[in-house]
């Protein structure tokens, strides 16, 4: 239901979304091939200068400069993809922290009661810094990597399917394990979210309270639950990275 809501946010950026994800793809397919070319490099450029006394660099400079064009177009893509899905993220990041400031003014005064400002403050600060970080970088990054798995799927296949077998071995072992730690990681991103509100509001209630806190000598034990709200926050980010 969530990602429902989000993908209510992308109706305006069809053509940007479009363009990024075109850049992706060229961003990542220049990489696969890259990576393609250093057996030609080694194989047909520099193996035959090995005891040769008059080598001929043509070859080796044609691999070269036809890297170099790949790299410069990947680079491009690149460019062009962080800059389109940056100022998309930016705009539905100011669009949605205008939403929930307007739902604010239509909250009753029980919510405010019940809810620490602090708290309250995180929604706009981590909370929707987190999403927009999403937005830019991790849906990307996301298809950049599927890609280049089948990028890279296709020219092992290509170059040697034993070697290939290996791969895939190991790559059903390394998914193995990763499902097993993002299973225990989930938790304690909630547990980071929700302990950097508490503190977020702490921090802005001692504020609040400072000349309070001096009249009453309460800085050692002030200091003392920020210490264990701080260190909670520690662990659970610390656990869930």
């Amino acid at each position: 239901g969530t990602f429902k809501r989000m993908l209510s946010y992308f109706k305006n950026y069809y053509i940007q979304i479009l363009i990024a994800l075109v850049c992706v793809a060229v961003s990542a397919l220049a990489n696969v091939a890259s990576n393609y070319f250093l057996k030609p490099i080694i194989n047909e450029a520099i193996l035959p200068f090995v005891g040769s006394k008059s080598p001929d660099y043509a070859r080796l400079a044609t691999i070269l400069i036809t890297m170099v064009v790949i790299y410069a177009v990947g680079t491009l893509a690149s460019y062009f993809q962080s800059r389109l899905l940056g100022d998309m993220a930016a705009d539905i990041q100011q669009r949605i922290r205008t939403q929930v400031f307007d739902h604010m003014q239509t909250l009753p005064l029980k919510y405010y009661d019940t809810h620490s400002i602090g708290d309250m403050m995180s929604r706009y600060t981590n909370d929707i810094g987190t999403l927009r970080q999403m937005l830019s970088q991790a849906l990307p990054n996301l298809l950049s990597s599927v890609i280049t798995f089948v990028g890279v799927f296709t020219t092992m296949l290509f170059l040697s399917w034993k070697l290939m077998l290996i791969v895939i071995v190991m790559l059903i072992f390394t998914a193995l394990v990763l499902r097993l730690i993002t299973k225990h990681s989930v938790s304690f991103f909630i547990k980071q979210q929700r302990t950097t509100g508490q503190v977020n509001g702490y921090i802005q209630e001692m504020i609040d309270g400072q000349k309070v806190i001096k009249v009453f000598c309460h800085e050692n034990k002030a200091m003392e639950e920020f210490a264990e709200k701080n260190e909670e926050l520690r662990q659970n980010m610390s656990k869930a990275n």
